[in-house]
């Protein structure tokens, strides 16, 4: 629903290391670069503004354009935009092992906001369709991360929202998290429903 890339912009310069020392989500170890792949380009630069004159984001410019790159969406298939997935694996860091026996690799993380924005499909409810997309973005980038983040289905609210279109969406993926704000609480809520394969 509203307020998709307000809340994931912010999470993705926190997975970027950008935010400041004083706020709560910062990495405690390791950050990671971030390619940002948005409908509006001009909303995800005013949202960094934001988060830069509130506080939660360095007031650095050239560091956040190394660590957090947007760039403006572009529709295409899943198959064309899986190809910058070796450009992409480039940007790994390597950080030390805290037990000193050698290093590990930080993957970069990639969002596509909106899918829709993003992938071509023939039929977003063609459940072969989209498990053909999510199949090619996962063999492309491999173990890079990727958000992708969904428009939801109409008339959905609070656990019940789902992913507009085929059910790939849901099933496919290694994670699904839903976003939403409880309207009697006044909070937004972050829930990793029952279908995650990693912790």
């Amino acid at each position: 629903g509203a307020g998709k890339s307000s809340v994931l912009v912010g999470m993705a310069l926190c997975a970027a290391g950008l935010t400041t020392d004083t706020y709560r989500l910062k990495p405690t170890e390791n950050r990671r670069y971030v390619v940002y792949s948005a409908e509006d380009v001009g909303q995800v630069l005013r949202i960094v503004a934001s988060l830069i004159k509130d506080g939660t984001v360095i007031d650095d410019l050239p560091e956040i354009k190394k660590f957090f790159k947007v760039v403006q969406s572009n529709r295409q298939t899943a198959e064309k935009i899986a190809e910058a997935g070796d450009e992409i694996q480039k940007l790994t860091l390597q950080a030390n092992r805290s037990d000193g026996r050698g290093t590990y690799d930080i993957e970069p993380l990639v969002v596509l906001d909106t899918t829709n924005a993003n992938i071509d499909l023939p039929d977003e409810n063609s459940n072969t369709e989209v498990g053909k997309a999510i199949a090619a973005l996962r063999q492309g980038f491999r173990k890079t991360n990727i958000w992708l983040i969904a428009h939801t289905a109409k008339a959905t609210e609070g656990k019940r929202i789902s992913a507009r279109g085929a059910g790939a969406f849901k099933g496919d993926v290694q994670q699904l998290v839903l976003i939403y704000r409880d309207l009697s609480l006044d909070w937004l809520i972050m829930d990793l429903t029952d279908k995650h394969r990693a912790e």
